[in-house]
């Protein structure tokens, strides 16, 4: 039992005096140091948290609170607006456009405002939103206001409120009430503030320190300086590179301040880091930024919020000093209690010292250190005898194991059948040796032993048990598996890669292979490699190419690797393989032979050749279509161009490095910055974008092209990269200049034509309904034309039209227009000539006169001494809504009273002529009368094809009136659009039209004919139109491809996208289109390739001089390739003669109307006419 005691703590030899005392104390001393240090750190930490988690606090109570005084401010403006726009004399002010008025009864009021609550702004808009008065600037109106509190107010037809910048640079707290009286918009009343006064109540509320900065982008500086001033603050507008300060609640910003913030505010990511710690004159700050949005979302700039944090941080510190000295005076006791304590137990440890060592050596000479288990056992296996070293072997003490059986130590699982094969042995008396088996300690370990014994034997035979050892064998055992497990894992690693491996003797001979090999060389398994070489195998042809590698690398001594190769499969197939060789060594580096694998890469090269091809398909595709494709890599900041795109901006792919700023460089100087913030915003609002732009070549040409775009974002919305393409339209472009000069330029003078110059009217006509200037319109026609014409020649009239242009363009100013009418007859546009119509009609006059005279000048006409006079005639307009084509005949109109008052002199349009006037008011009253009594019919005219064949028609209106007779469309229907009129008129004609598709439909002849119908602009713009077609044609039941709606070109200067939606949804029900006068009104390319039509129809104004005038031809062939280009049918109307006819049938015009095939009829005449005349 002595043995037991042997296993005694080694380390007790570690034992020396004076040892707790010296390796205790210090640890201590240094833990207790630590432990303070660390304790230090954490107050430190913690009051920077509390810092941090107060200063967020006030943070979101500033945030809160600025949104409350906001929301205060703006509902107090609210308040008042209603008031105001409720007022009935602002109501009628607004509805007049009583500006006067306006300023009379509200500019005492706005002072005593801008007094009490520092009101800075007060505006009054019209409908339009254009500026009615400033009350705070009265001389400063008739601007259109687009800032978008004004245009949610427009949208939602209700008040609208929110911070905005200024035009001075100022952050304005704006409010906007619509005026509605009867759900009739009347204008807008706006109210507005600074929001400094928002500021310093947060400033003094919450005692912490604002500052506010606005982007300069967008920022006019000189308008911000002014309002700067206005504030009476001291502009500064160099203080920070993209930001400018507009407020601070400092008297004087600290340079600290400054640093950090234009430092902060040149940060990509500035507003991550909440907030941060500053020192500044000896105080400690706490400084967070945040940003700064208007009403529309943008973020316009960044408020500063500063507290003052010196304080608390003092208090940390006299708090912590106080916890220093209380924690290092009750350290100090107790390290002095601890070191008297283990400096007692050290003297009793140094006392019994000797005893121990004296002890310990004579138990470590007395055992024996062994791994091997001597034992006994009877016959029934319980042990008898065990050695000491089971203790260190398995864990049990000699009295555990004795009494124990041997099998007992065998694990639970395999005991049974351990203790049966041992049984069996011990039943024959046959010694056994090197058995290896399993055992488990007494820890629960299992350990391998290798077990040998001999039975001991009676002397009359009996077997009385058996004695012999166990050798604990568990490291040996551990690294046999380990080998095992190695070769295993490395055969296993060999046969499921998925390359072929191989290795061969140095005579060439196969040693070995996977199974992927084996079976690339037909053979079913690895083994039946082994001996063979490669002209025994199915790569017999390419043998000798193989052995010739493998030879290079046995003999270099040298890898050959990653090369490509072809092979011949056992079933006559070829693949393409990767293939790697490098030379088999021994332990002492000697070469054996060669070990190779290959990869199988057909289906690599076989994609690699369809990426080329596809590649190339995808180039030839864009060069064809001039179009190129890019990407740009926006976390590499790296530009990819296809081929196309270097053509495109002629620029050579192997020399040209693109990026960003260098396409940027190659737009034109004057729309880079509305390339860049058309990219900018799609990233910003994570949409596709598409703009059409100029290039800017090195010989300086322009080239045209449309570009489009997409992005990647992450999950966070960071723009990961962009893809694209830019497409080459610069010969589109240059049609679409030329059509436009055709359809708005004379081409014999240069000058604008009628189309252009009524645009223009207009145009003048919208503006001075608001500011109430006067503008003038002058009819000029060159007296006794026509006989020069007759005398002399078209050719020498020509002369005499290109003189008399030049001669006009020098008697009017910048901003005037002249055009051309047609013939000798020109107009003049004046503009701007004044409030007053006394000094307007003044001015009108002296122009007039400066023009008779420089038209009396003798001119040289070829040679041809030639005088001239003019007769003009004109007429003054303002805020007076007349129509364009009345003022043309009221100036019409004076210029044939000068031809009667003998030429050569100008007239001013007398009212008194206005007797027409009062005619088309009473046209007007019978109109509506006859809509009610039903006075109106449809007439038919017939549509052609070019074979003849009649295929429908046109519906066109017709007034059977009760005392007139026929009247004119040409007299009614401008006054129906005007009226309003033409929506109950064209619901009608689309009524009847419809009707009379189902009766034709049930009609033998007639089933597949189809009606066009005209639609008026105004008709088209009602909300329920297209909900208004699609009942029409069901009520009726018809088949809604045989309705055709024609409309006029007007409707393209209205809402696009709305026309594009309401055409798409009658589209889709399978109503056709055809843009009716094509080539007279706002014709664009880019309008037009939007739009479903399935017809363009050329106005007849174009077919008339199609045989004398050169333009009109040109025109019509034009508009005819057009139509055939973009899929189009073409239709002529006001086809009159044979030869116009055969015209355009030579241009492949498709079909026809007019006079020449029949005048439009009634639908009892048309349908006789198309029994007779069924192919024309």
């Amino acid at each position: 039992m002595k043995k037991l005691f042997t296993h005694q703590d080694p380390k007790l030899n570690l034992f020396r005096p004076n040892t707790l005392t010296r390796r205790l104390m210090t640890p201590l001393a240094l833990l207790v140091v630590l432990t303070a240090f660390g304790m230090a750190i954490a107050l430190f930490k913690l009051h920077q948290h509390y810092l941090h988690d107060t200063f967020s606090k006030n943070i979101a109570e500033v945030d809160s609170n600025m949104q409350t005084l906001l929301n205060e401010q703006a509902s107090s403006l609210a308040l008042t607006l209603k008031v105001i726009a409720s007022d009935h004399n602002v109501q009628e002010a607004l509805r007049h456009n009583d500006s006067t008025a306006l300023l009379h009864q509200w500019q005492n009021t706005f002072q005593k405002m801008k007094e009490s609550n520092n009101l800075s702004h007060f505006y009054f808009l019209d409908k339009h939103r254009v500026c009615l008065l400033r009350v705070h600037n009265p001389g400063k109106k008739g601007d259109f206001i687009d800032r978008f509190t004004a245009q949610e107010a427009e949208w939602h037809r209700d008040i609208s409120s929110g911070i905005e910048v200024g035009a001075m640079g100022m952050l304005t707290l704006r409010t906007v009430q619509p005026v509605i009286v009867d759900n009739e918009l009347l204008g807008y009343v706006e109210m507005g503030k600074e929001i400094e006064d928002v500021l310093h109540m947060l400033h003094v509320q919450s005692d912490i320190d604002l500052i506010m900065v606005l982007h300069k982008k967008g920022l006019n500086k000189d308008q911000w300086e002014e309002g700067m001033r206005l504030l009476n603050r001291e502009p500064n507008w160099a203080l920070f590179p993209s930001d400018v300060l507009i407020y601070s609640s400092f008297e004087k910003l600290p340079d600290t301040f400054s640093s950090y913030m234009k430092n902060k505010l040149s940060l990509q990511h500035k507003h991550e880091n909440l907030d941060e710690e500053l020192e500044s004159n000896g105080n400690s700050y706490r400084i967070a930024n945040l940003p700064v949005k208007d009403v529309s979302g943008k973020e316009v700039g960044d408020l500063f919020v500063v507290q003052n944090v010196t304080n608390n941080n003092l208090e940390f510190f006299d708090m912590g000093s106080i916890i220093a000295l209380i924690g290092g005076l009750f350290t100090t006791l107790i390290l002095g209690f601890i070191y008297q304590l283990l400096k007692r137990t050290d003297e009793n440890i140094i006392h019994q010292h000797e005893t121990i060592v004296e002890s310990q050596q004579r138990l470590e000479e007395l055992s024996q250190h062994s791994r091997t288990i001597a034992w006994e056992v009877d016959y029934d296996g319980k042990y008898t005898y065990v050695s000491d070293v089971v203790y260190d072997v398995l864990g049990y003490t000699r009295k555990e194991i004795l009494g124990m059986h041997f099998y007992d130590l065998h694990p639970l699982a395999e005991r049974e059948e351990f203790k049966n094969a041992a049984f069996e042995v011990i039943k024959r008396k046959e010694p056994f040796s090197n058995f290896k088996n399993c055992a488990e300690r007494k820890d629960g370990k299992l350990i391998w032993l290798m077990t040998n014994g001999l039975p001991l034997l009676a002397p009359d035979g009996r077997l009385l048990g058996y004695r012999g050892n166990d050798t604990d064998i568990t490291e040996w055992k551990n690294a046999e598996d380990e080998i095992i497990e190695s070769r295993n894992l490395l055969n296993t690693i060999i046969d499921t890669i998925p390359i072929r491996v191989f290795w061969k003797n140095k005579y060439l001979r196969y040693m070995g292979c996977n199974t992927l090999f084996a079976r690339d060389a037909g053979l079913e398994d690895p083994s039946d490699l082994i001996g063979k070489d490669d002209y025994q195998l199915g790569w017999r042809d390419q043998a000798e190419l193989y052995r010739a590698d493998d030879r290079a690398v046995i003999e270099s001594g040298e890898a050959k690797l990653f090369y490509e190769e072809d092979q011949t499969t056992p079933d006559g197939n070829t693949i393409w393989l990767s293939t790697s060789k490098i030379p088999l060594k021994n332990k002492d580096g000697s070469i054996l032979g060669v070990l190779g694998i290959y990869e199988d890469i057909t289906k690599q090269k076989e994609m690699q050749e369809d990426l080329r091809l596809n590649a190339k398909m995808l180039n030839d595709a864009q060069h064809v279509a001039h179009m190129g494709s890019w990407a740009l890599d926006l976390i590499n900041n790296s530009l990819i161009w296809s081929e196309e795109v270097y053509r495109i901006f002629e620029q050579d792919a192997h020399h040209f490095t693109p990026t960003y700023a260098a396409f940027s460089n190659l737009v034109h100087p004057e729309d880079r910055e509305m390339v860049n913030n058309s990219y900018m915003t799609s990233l910003s609002s994570q949409q596709p974008y598409e703009i059409t732009h100029r290039l800017l070549m090195d010989d300086g040409r322009i080239k045209w092209v449309h570009e489009s775009g997409i992005s990647d974002f992450d999950d966070q919305g960071k723009p990961l990269r962009s893809i694209g393409t830019v497409q080459d339209i610069t010969e589109r472009k240059s049609a679409e200049e030329e059509i436009n000069r055709l359809a708005f330029f004379d081409t014999l003078t240069q000058l604008p034509n009628k189309t252009l110059f009524i645009e223009r009217l207009n145009q003048m006509q919208e503006l001075y309904a608001t500011n109430h200037q006067f503008g003038a319109l002058l009819f000029i026609d060159l007296d006794h034309f026509k006989t020069l014409n007759d005398t002399l020649g078209h050719a020498i009239g020509d002369i005499l039209l290109k003189q008399s242009a030049k001669r006009l363009l020098e008697c009017v100013r910048d901003g005037d227009t002249i055009a051309r009418l047609g013939g000798d007859e020109f107009v003049i546009l004046l503009a701007n000539i004044g409030l007053d119509e006394k000094y307007a009609a003044s001015l009108c006059e002296q122009i007039a006169k400066k023009i008779l005279a420089e038209l009396n000048k003798p001119y040289v006409l070829d040679e041809i001494n030639y005088q001239s006079t003019a007769s003009v005639g004109i007429t003054l307009f303002n805020s007076d809504r007349v129509s364009s084509d009345e003022l043309m005949k009221q100036a019409d109109l004076a210029m044939y009273q000068s031809k009667e008052m003998g030429r050569n002199t100008l007239s001013f349009f007398d009212p008194e002529m206005e007797k027409s006037l009062k005619d088309r008011a009473l046209l007007e009253e019978e109109m509506r009368r006859g809509i009610e009594e039903r006075q109106f019919s449809l007439y038919y005219q017939p549509q052609v094809y070019n074979n003849g064949e009649i295929y429908g028609a046109e519906a066109l209106i017709r007034w059977n009136h009760p005392t007139r007779g026929m009247v004119s469309p040409l007299e009614f229907i401008p006054l129906a659009e005007e009226t309003g009129l033409i929506i109950p008129l064209g619901e009608w004609i689309l009524q009847t039209a419809c009707e009379q598709i189902k009766q034709w439909s049930q009609q033998n002849g007639f089933e597949t004919f189809s009606i066009s119908v005209n639609v008026s602009a105004r008709q088209f713009n009602q909300n329920n139109f297209a909900d208004s077609v699609i009942k029409t044609i069901e009520h009726y039941q018809i088949d809604p491809k045989r309705l055709k709606l024609e409309l006029t070109e007007s409707l393209l200067v209205q809402n696009i996208e709305n026309v594009i939606e309401k055409m798409e949804t009658l589209k889709e029900y399978g109503i056709t289109f055809s843009l009716d006068d094509f080539g007279t009104g706002y014709s664009s390319l880019s309008y037009l390739k939007r739009l479903p039509l399935d017809q363009l129809k050329i106005d007849q104004g174009f077919v008339r001089d199609i045989l004398s005038d050169t333009n009109d031809t040109i025109i019509c062939k034009s508009t005819i390739a057009l139509g055939h280009s973009m899929g189009l049918s073409v239709i002529a109307e006001g086809v009159e003669t044979q030869e116009q006819l055969s015209m355009l049938k030579s241009f492949g015009c498709g079909a026809y109307q007019g006079y020449y095939f029949s005048r439009p009829l009634s639908i009892e005449a048309f349908e006789a006419y198309c029994i007779t005349n069924k192919r024309l």
